[in-house]
């Protein structure tokens, strides 16, 4: 029992880790190399689950000259509009992906610091 406990927690953690609305690969990406977001419609609020829809982001950066988690800077996208380089990719039913490279992609200067994607 006592091998088996930690085996169990590891498979919990990583259900728990796999059952998100967002999540990226690589999971601690650099500002400097590609990402991919990937948005899973059956977690969260599931506004888009099972939709036959298109879905676009609307993204920033939090970087070193925001003042706080809410001051977005670099954003891209409009609320409510569809602008097509912003549109998902329907990777399987109720999953989306986008693939960037954060720093060219928000055009982000080399000496500012990028703290968080938003």
């Amino acid at each position: 029992m006592k091998k088996l406990l930690p085996f169990l927690l590891l498979l919990l953690f990583a259900q728990v880790a796999l059952a998100q609305v967002l999540r990226s690969d690589p999971p601690f990406p650099n500002d400097d190399e590609e990402i991919t977001i990937i948005f899973n419609a059956e977690f969260g609020n599931q506004g888009l689950k099972d939709c036959n829809c298109d879905v676009y982001l609307h993204t920033g950066a939090i970087t070193e000259n925001s003042s706080g988690p809410s001051d977005w800077k670099y954003i891209q996208g409009d609320w409510g509009k569809a602008i097509d380089r912003l549109k998902m990719r329907r990777a399987a039913p109720n999953i989306h992906t986008f693939t960037y490279t954060p720093r060219d992609y928000h055009s982000v200067p080399n000496g500012e610091a990028i703290e968080q994607l938003a």
